[in-house]
């Protein structure tokens, strides 16, 4: 699923992938009658498995699009928007390598248009799509050595030198890779591999520990951790990762400000557990957190809790004591 505003309105919508009936489903906020609009599905294709989906500008015409990862045929599904007719042109369909699981639109090459990297589930590389904007297409596809099986991608400037950078957490050997620009020979430098937890299926970059640095989180799922590498200023470098427990098997991880406090929290997903997990800053310590936990049992406490505090409230009354 993502947010954002997909028929650029200027107001956010919300698109899901049906990964069983070859359609993502879109629902547009109207803003005249403060909800969404009916249900849109857009139908991908015969065959397909609508999977993971990005909103961001694929066309470099200044309108977002949406651009869908397949996991059953080996081609990423584009959804351009057409700003005349306000509407979505048909879907067009871009070859990548075997059982891709994940995309990303940015500026990898830092030449000012998007470009989007496709992450191959049973590979160990990313397969980059450049933008040409003379011919208003993408040049031929380039692959780029990382881990085996990058199942997440994130496009950031995760070495604060003013440019784009690549990274991937790679699900079967255990592992991230750093894929950094180098403006010089205009080029990536080889891949920083940093190991991770068991299992790691999704990453993300953000000023974790709120010094101003953007950071390094995965999120790995067979170990039930996350992994964390703090930006160091002074070294120019990452820190030693730090390793802290979730619920049962996590599959996302996302750095905000949670408790709207001006700081940076952690937010977990974990999908055998079935709640989420808050780490909110400061920490008790590097090694350890207090975290909360929000799930069916934290509601029913909740629940129990006002119970008998009306219950007490209203026995105070009656008994005038």
């Amino acid at each position: 699923m993502c947010v954002g505003d997909v028929n650029n309105d200027g107001f956010n919508d919300i698109i899901a992938a049906d990964f069983g009936d070859s359609n993502i489903s879109i629902y547009l906020w109207n803003n005249s009658i403060n909800d969404w609009d009916p249900e849109i599905k857009i139908y991908i294709g015969s065959s397909t498995r609508p999977w993971r989906l990005f909103i961001g500008d694929a066309n470099n015409d200044g309108f977002n699009d949406i651009a869908v990862a397949d996991n059953a045929q080996d081609v990423i599904s584009f959804i351009f928007w057409n700003d005349l007719n306000k509407q979505w042109d048909p879907v067009l369909q871009k070859a990548v390598d075997t059982m891709h699981y994940c995309i990303a639109i940015g500026d990898v090459n830092n030449d000012g248009f998007n470009d989007f990297v496709s992450g191959n589930l049973w590979e160990t590389n990313v397969s980059i799509y450049i933008w040409d904007n003379s011919s208003e297409d993408w040049l031929p596809k380039e692959e780029v050595v990382t881990g085996a099986g990058p199942a997440e991608i994130v496009i950031d400037d995760v070495n604060h030198d003013g440019y784009n950078d690549i990274i991937t957490v790679n699900r079967l050997n255990a592992s991230a890779s750093i894929l950094l620009w180098d403006n010089t020979s205009n080029y990536w430098d080889p891949e920083i591999r940093l190991n991770v937890g068991e299992e790691p299926i999704c990453v993300f970059a953000g000023d974790i520990n709120n010094d101003g640095y953007e950071d390094i989180a995965s999120a790995n799922a067979s170990n039930n951790t996350i992994s964390i590498f703090l930006w160091n200023m002074t070294t120019t470098s990452w820190e030693s990762e730090i390793r802290k427990e979730t619920g049962n098997r996590p599959s996302e991880v996302f750095v905000a400000d949670a408790d709207n406090d001006g700081d940076n929290d952690i937010i977990v997903s974990n999908t055998n557990s079935h709640n989420i997990l808050i780490i909110l800053w400061p920490w008790t310590s590097p090694d350890s957190t207090t975290p909360t936990i929000w799930g069916y049992d934290s509601f029913l406490l909740i629940a129990i809790l006002l119970g008998i505090s009306a219950f007490l409230l209203k026995f105070k009354k009656k008994n005038k004591f």
